[in-house]
């Protein structure tokens, strides 16, 4: 927290928020949407709900089929059974499409709480992003494939951050909650002047 606003409470609010979210990424606590118990989200289930199409986390639109999927898959489950998946979607059928969608959203906003800002590299790809995090978190710790992919991505986030501040302490870095809770605080501080 930067001392020179802690006397905004909204700031000093989104900090202690912000920081809450990134420790309990470490404590890999599960969570409750939609009356279902999830996981953490990992790299490999968001490949496999990006490569879905589901809104949730392709910035798409929602269908209310996603919700169910989103959920299924965060649980561990198997989108080759295309079975277990419809009997499991039948649940869904009662609940309220905007609760459920304002659940997922949040969880979805802690997740990505540390993402890289977009705009990286453009133009033709060679490789999947996925080999992308492996090769940098393999070679900067050691390890292996299945623990790069099975590790929260929000933990993934935060070593990412980590990484990019050491290699380039010149490099700004953002915190999402804070730093949009210091700007609403400042330019209500100028339109009151």
């Amino acid at each position: 927290m930067n001392p020179r606003f802690a006397h905004l409470p909204e700031y000093v609010e989104a900090c202690q928020k912000q920081d809450r979210l990134r420790d309990f990424a470490f404590l890999e606590l599960e969570a409750v949407l939609c009356g279902h118990v999830v996981k953490p989200m990992t790299a490999r289930h968001l490949a496999l709900l990006t490569h879905c199409g589901n809104g949730f986390v392709t910035g798409g639109d929602v269908l209310p089929e996603h919700i169910p999927q989103f959920i299924y898959v965060l649980q561990g489950g198997s989108l080759a059974d295309d079975k277990a998946m419809r009997r499991f979607a039948v649940d869904f059928g009662w609940r309220n499409f905007k609760t459920c969608c304002d659940e997922i959203e949040a969880f979805v906003n802690a997740t990505f709480l540390d993402s890289p800002e977009g705009g990286g590299r453009r133009g033709e790809t060679f490789n999947s992003w996925l080999a992308s995090l492996v090769d940098v978190l393999a070679r900067e710790y050691g390890w292996q494939q299945r623990e790069v992919l099975d590790l929260p991505i929000a933990c993934v986030f935060q070593y990412l951050r980590v990484i990019r501040q050491r290699s380039s302490d010149k490099e700004p870095m953002v915190n999402k909650l804070s730093d949009e809770a210091r700007a609403k605080a400042i330019a209500r501080e100028l339109t009151k002047n």
